[in-house]
């Protein structure tokens, strides 16, 4: 992977609003220069977590943690440092730049921003098949049988795989190839849909892509036996991950 600009880095880091971060993970208020709440790292019951925004830095009293924006990301979301900064880039609007790279490595940048892109495009097709189609009226009934509302459902971008290769069909439409499709996990040997009618929950990372799905069975007939199963393990998905 290549190496992100030492300049990258200390425009991130001045950029990173501490307090705006930790806020999307625990509530905070206001206790003089300081910002407390309860700790998002272990369970409590009185605020021992500390913002302070003057130096950049976090502390909780109770379990230890502490240290500034990107320790924060990086022990939270599980990110090395590269993730991390990319994730803060992210957050806070910062475009980072590279240093120089081998051809190698640039084709593997690529390589999965392309499978990125078609598991973003896949995830938008799945939606509109669950909510457009008439077959997905099977689906949403199911969902509602299960308590969950069209605005959760929409929310967490449910969807649902039509099964042959209507998928496979529209991507090589927007340029992808049958290879990408493979290493996407969204096919399988014969080119068909590798979830065939199933229910789709996606699966994203820590800066919010899809990365793989998880498919719920909703036929007998489904030649996937298991009532769940996830995309096939690739280059963008592991389990263990």
């Amino acid at each position: 992977m290549a190496r992100i600009k030492d300049e990258s880095v200390e425009v991130v880091k001045a950029t990173a609003d501490i307090v705006a971060l930790v806020e999307g993970y625990t509530r905070l208020r206001k206790s003089g220069a300081r910002f407390v709440g309860l700790c998002p790292f272990h369970q409590e019951k009185t605020p021992s977590f500390g913002v302070s925004p003057d130096r950049g830095s976090f502390k909780c009293f109770g379990c230890g943690e502490g240290g500034d924006a990107i320790a924060f990301v990086e022990k939270l979301e599980n990110l090395d440092f590269v993730g991390a900064i990319e994730f803060l880039a992210d957050r806070f609007n910062v475009p980072l730049e590279y240093e120089e790279s081998s051809p190698e490595q640039d084709r593997q940048r690529r390589q999965r921003e392309r499978l990125f892109a078609l598991l973003e495009q896949a995830t938008s097709f799945y939606e509109r098949h669950l909510w457009d189609s008439p077959r997905g009226e099977a689906a949403r009934s199911y969902l509602e049988s299960r308590g969950l509302g069209e605005e959760v459902c929409r929310d967490y971008r449910l969807g649902l795989a039509p099964g042959g290769a209507t998928l496979a069909g529209k991507a090589r439409e927007k340029g992808f190839t049958a290879q990408e499709l493979g290493a996407a996990g969204l096919v399988n040997r014969r080119g068909n849909d590798y979830f065939n009618g199933r229910l789709l929950f996606p699966l994203a990372d820590a800066r919010g892509r899809v990365r793989g799905f998880q498919a719920r069975k909703l036929r007998e007939d489904d030649p996937l036996r298991a009532k769940y199963v996830n995309s096939p393990e690739g280059e963008l998905f592991r389990k263990g991950d």
